[in-house]
């Protein structure tokens, strides 16, 4: 009896054992699957670059009577965006780029591309471009963010009647980097390469550029390695 008993007991541990391991591999392959959709989503639809603005922050600078503060904040972050506009412009060159400002992120959501003000790579206004029903992926230079709750799917449309599903990760960490999210500006996830690391130690252009030509160069690879197969 007491043999029978250590032998289903070592059954039942065999099966648990087997059925998480087989979960594991399913949700590995459905990522690679999910990864291999995006990245040929990316190469033909379009990358909308969102560049900050800090409104409130400068608002809030001026309200309190520092002008000066206001003034200097405002001046680096519009050298900072141009310095990106400009990377992206000489060193990527994926899929087409489109820049705005963060306060459009609402028209982004909302696709209501039509009310996006897009930027020309010296920051002026460009009310000449029309975006029409375009697959989008969003890009910015910020912290990663830590993974949560991440959502694991191809930005194409899916059926009502199709659930979506949804994985959390724990990696619990941040840094500055340039990252790619999907048009509802949640974090992609590997194996897609969604993020390039800034350096550290160099001065800003070199960074922002050294993390576009390396991000660029991952893309094409990983776009090159799904079609091999």
């Amino acid at each position: 009896m007491i043999i029978r008993n250590i032998f289903l007991l070592y059954f039942l541990l065999l099966l648990i054992f087997n059925s998480s391991a087989q979960k594991k591999v399913s949700l590995k392959k459905q990522r690679k699957i999910v990864a291999a959709k995006q990245i040929n989503e990316l190469k033909n639809g379009v990358l909308f670059v969102r560049l900050k603005t800090k409104q409130k922050t400068i608002e809030a600078m001026k309200k309190s009577g520092k002008e000066s503060l206001a003034k200097k904040t405002a001046y680096k972050l519009k050298n900072r965006n141009l310095i990106i506009t400009k990377s992206f412009k000489n060193y990527f060159d994926f899929c087409p780029v489109y820049f705005f400002y963060s306060s459009d992120s609402k028209h982004v959501r909302n696709n209501n591309l039509d009310s996006i003000i897009f930027l020309n790579d010296d920051l002026s206004t460009n009310k000449s471009i029309t975006i029409t029903n375009p697959t989008i992926f969003i890009a910015e230079f910020g912290n990663i963010e830590p993974n949560q709750t991440i959502t694991y799917q191809s930005t194409s449309h899916v059926p009502a009647t199709e659930k979506r599903n949804t994985y959390n990760g724990g990696t619990n960490f941040s840094f500055k980097a340039v990252v790619i999210k999907d048009e509802m500006f949640n974090q992609l996830q590997d194996p897609f390469p969604y993020y390039q690391r800034e350096s550290s130690g160099l001065k800003e252009e070199k960074h922002i550029k050294g993390a576009l030509l390396a991000l660029n160069a991952r893309l094409h690879k990983f776009y090159k390695n799904q079609h091999k197969k």
